[in-house]
């Protein structure tokens, strides 16, 4: 901070010395206008050091008028000054030129090209030239003495730098100023893209008003050099005078311009500084500022030439002194990057404002004074950028940082977590695997045994109520009744011995290598005498080779047979006939139960295997078809079923046979 105060207290005292030896010099020079000799080799000449002025108050007075004796008099030596502020009249100037050279042509110029009107009045000839700026060709004979008359009118600053030169030095003066315009606006093209690849790579609207900035000034600087009067004319952007409404003084054109990029800087600063977060006066100072530029934009733009330059020329100079205190301020409060600004804009005001005194009349013009502001804007602009660039790294670095611990701490969170979940998962799912399979098993287990037990439970009641009430009388049916009895008492004994397997974790039956005709022959036997216990015909048909083998849990099968032939019997009328059948092909041995009962509707064969489905249906065909389905997919065969309403029912599974 002790280095920024060095360099605005240097920039107050280089200014003050300044104009002090402008007012120094000023007062040492006579009262008395000398004539401008030109010699051979004198190349370029100031003709402001021959200037004598007369101030037109109404603007009405004539070429013939000043000539008049009363007028001569009042004329006054300017002392080589060549601004003279902002002023609502007409100025007349003189000077007399003794031309000793043996150069009868030279050119006059004017290097102000705000000027509204500037007319030049010769007894010589004279012809305007297309220039960046107003210059004149005049013919000054030989040896002689000519006076030249010169009529300014301007509201706004009035500025007058006027050179004669010879013809050889005009191009290789024009050359060196288009070489220093080409430097200038191709930095300024390069900073331009520049700040819009960061504003590209960061999406940050202030770089974008950054760049508005840059723009609206290089507009200004562009007319302040007459490259604009050059490249369009004289025009209602450019030139105005021509009572059109916008624009009507090329000075209001400048200022309109210079102070949009006021306006654009303003915002731009703001925005990068934040000074609410510092100082909340120096915030609502910038809010105001910002709100008020554009009414001095459409001010300048409309409103210039109705005796409001002064107005305007003040707000201005208040709106650029605005901005470094609004930076030194928020640097005390601790702002890096309003320190770092502040020496960005120090050049630009410790050259710049001399052009800003030229305005006023203060200093005189030169040509440091002449391109202060553009050369002082290089050099901002390039502080600028180097600061924002500097900003925009630091920023780049901090996010990468940040990312790269924030990608490390979700990555450790990512692994305890993943870790944590998998064992919470791993557990969960096992005991969830564990507790379904369990249930799963206890109620297939129960709706099983339930089932199943119950047709054994009620031969062995009904056998032992022939029996007992003496029904059956001849000994060769009792006889078979009580092996019946006996077979249906050791089958379910057989069902609780797996259900004691089961629970105990044991595996189900194994499987068993059958002859499956010899096997089949005997379960159809068993069988055919339920059926004809319970009043039913039964027919056997049984077409199997002897060597047939099946590889089969006995038990298992002979449920599914008797789960189909229960099926069979309940839903066929007594006297009904139920026909149990086996018959082989070249890999299969296809068991059939086909039955000439009530049958089954169509719209209800899909599903005839769901377990508890026709059962909730109220037909009672369902658990013990899918107990069936259940054990035969088990052995790696198939079930299917045919069936018509009032014909009957024909139910068919198939085993491989063991090739």
């Amino acid at each position: 901070m002790r280095f920024i105060y060095g360099l605005l207290a240097a920039l107050i005292l280089w200014v003050f010395g300044t104009v002090a030896i402008e007012t120094a010099y000023a007062n040492s020079s006579s009262d008395a206008a000398a004539q401008l000799v030109i010699r051979d080799g004198g190349g370029v000449y100031s003709v402001n050091d021959y200037l004598e002025i007369l101030e037109d108050t109404e603007g009405m007075w004539r070429l013939q008028d000043v000539q008049a004796p009363e007028l001569q008099e009042r004329f006054r030596p300017i002392h080589g000054k060549s601004s003279f502020g902002y002023s609502r009249s007409a100025y007349w100037m003189k000077a007399t030129i003794r031309n000793e050279s043996r150069s009868a042509y030279w050119q006059l110029s004017l290097q102000n090209p705000l000027m509204d009107h500037f007319d030049l009045y010769s007894s010589s000839e004279t012809e305007r030239i297309r220039h960046h700026y107003p210059a004149y060709s005049l013919h000054l004979p030989a040896h002689s003495v000519t006076t030249i008359y010169m009529r300014f009118e301007t509201p706004g600053p009035f500025i007058l730098p006027l050179h004669l030169t010879e013809p050889a030095a005009v191009y290789e003066r024009t050359s060196l100023e288009f070489i220093l315009y080409g430097l200038y606006y191709g930095i300024i093209l390069s900073i331009v893209m520049y700040m819009l690849s960061l504003y590209v790579s960061i999406r940050n609207s202030a770089y974008l008003y950054y760049i508005l900035y840059i723009l609206c000034y290089s507009a200004s600087q562009f007319i302040w050099d007459g490259l604009a009067l050059q490249l369009f004319g004289s025009n209602w952007f450019t030139a105005g005078g021509d009572g059109s409404l916008l624009f009507e003084s090329p000075v209001s054109t400048y200022e309109f311009f210079f102070v949009l990029s006021i306006w654009f800087g303003f915002i731009a600063t703001w925005k990068i500084v934040k000074p609410a977060a510092y100082a909340p006066y120096l915030d609502r100072l910038c809010r105001i500022i910002i709100w008020l530029c554009p009414i001095g934009a459409i001010g300048n733009a409309f409103f210039y030439t109705y005796g409001l330059t002064t107005v305007w020329f003040c707000f201005k100079i208040a709106a650029i002194m605005m901005l470094p205190v609004v930076l030194i301020g928020c640097a005390l409060r601790g702002s890096w990057i309003a320190r770092h600004l502040t020496i960005a804009i120090v050049p630009l005001y410790a050259i710049a404002l001399p052009s800003s005194l030229l305005s006023t009349g203060v200093l005189s013009n030169n040509l440091f004074t002449h391109f202060g502001m553009q050369f002082g804007s290089v050099i901002e602009f390039i502080i600028m950028s180097i600061v924002l660039y500097e900003q925009v790294a630091q920023m780049r670095q901090k996010q990468h940082r940040v990312q790269k611990e924030l990608a490390h701490t979700l990555s450790n969170w990512n692994k305890t977590l993943k870790i944590k979940v998998e064992e919470q998962t791993e557990s969960l799912k096992r005991s969830n695997d564990e507790l379904v399979l369990a249930e799963q098993s206890r109620t297939r287990l129960l709706q099983n045994i339930s089932h199943d037990i119950r047709n054994p439970l009620n031969y062995v009641q009904g056998g032992i109520q022939a029996l007992k009430q003496r029904l059956v009388q001849e000994p060769e049916r009792q006889e078979e009744i009580l092996d019946n009895v006996y077979s249906k008492v050791m089958e379910v004994n057989h069902f609780i011995d797996e259900m004691n397997r089961l629970e105990e974790g044991d595996r189900p039956q194994p499987l068993e290598m059958v002859m499956f005709a010899e096997w089949i022959d005997d379960i159809f036997n068993e069988l055919a005498a339920d059926i004809r216990f319970a009043d039913q015909r039964c027919e056997l048909i049984v077409k199997v080779r002897e060597d047939a083998d099946v590889l089969i849990a006995p038990h298992a099968v002979k449920r599914a047979i008797v789960n189909l032939i229960h099926n069979a019997s309940k839903f066929t009328p007594p006297d009904g006939l139920i026909i149990l059948k086996a018959v082989q092909d070249d890999k299969w041995v296809t068991v059939t139960v086909e039955d000439t009962g009530q049958g089954i509707a169509a719209e209800r064969l899909p599903y005839i295997f769901l377990r508890h489905y026709m059962e909730n249906k109220g037909t009672g065909r369902g658990l013990g078809l899918a107990i069936a389905k259940e054990i035969i997919e088990r052995h790696g065969g198939q079930i299917s079923v045919w069936s018509a309403e009032g014909r009957g029912s024909r139910f068919s599974f198939t085993l491989p046979l063991v090739q």
